[in-house]
């Protein structure tokens, strides 16, 4: 699937929803999306080999995330500029995969409650990379992770900052797992 420039406004109108049945793969190339109701994903893919570049994904409703990303097994590679979202329960990206996985992002913002930076679990060797990520909302986190037994995770980031209260900058979990994190400045202001 390939876009330049999609928008959508309503609720439930979501940018762009992929499935590829039976494991198969699954490829979006995006410019710019803009979702604008609640309950409007930017980009919604699942399917077995996932790979998403994309340029930025906006969103402003509530229940509306960036990028939401799973994979039965097959290899993961987002790469994007910009994901943001306005809204509360709305994480910018969102990624649950069970074989390996790339994420490089390079801005990552959530204004909503509940909204996290990026929540991924991984259940195969991933790298995830960005550059900044930025959440002002209540239990709004920075970076979640988990991690899966006998898997490698190797964080490399930038600034993570958080605004909200009860919102933790980096929060990951592992279970027999060689995990490797380097990451800039964290900064939180919530109590």
């Amino acid at each position: 699937i390939s876009s330049s420039v999609l928008a959508t406004n309503g609720a439930g109108a979501h940018g762009i929803i992929a499935r590829a049945l039976n494991g198969s793969a699954a490829a979006l190339t995006t410019g710019t999306i803009e979702t604008n109701g609640d309950d409007s994903i930017g980009i919604d893919v699942s399917g077995g080999d996932i790979t998403v570049t994309n340029t930025s994904v906006v969103t402003h409703g509530d229940r509306s995330g960036g990028v939401v990303a799973a994979s039965t097994g097959g290899t993961v590679s987002i790469t994007s500029q910009r994901i943001s979202t306005g809204g509360d329960d709305s994480a910018a990206l969102t990624l649950d995969s069970a074989g390996p996985t790339t994420v490089t992002v390079s801005e990552i913002t959530t204004l909503g409650d509940w909204s996290h930076g990026m929540d991924a679990r991984v259940g195969g060797d991933a790298l995830i990379r960005f550059d900044n990520i930025v959440t002002d909302g209540e239990y709004s986190k920075g970076l979640q992770a988990e991690a899966l037994t006998g898997t490698a995770l190797t964080i490399e980031g930038g600034d993570i900052l958080t605004g909200g209260l009860g919102a933790r900058a980096l929060d990951v979990s592992t279970d027999d797992t060689r995990l490797q994190a380097a990451v800039g400045e964290i900064v939180t202001h919530g109590e």
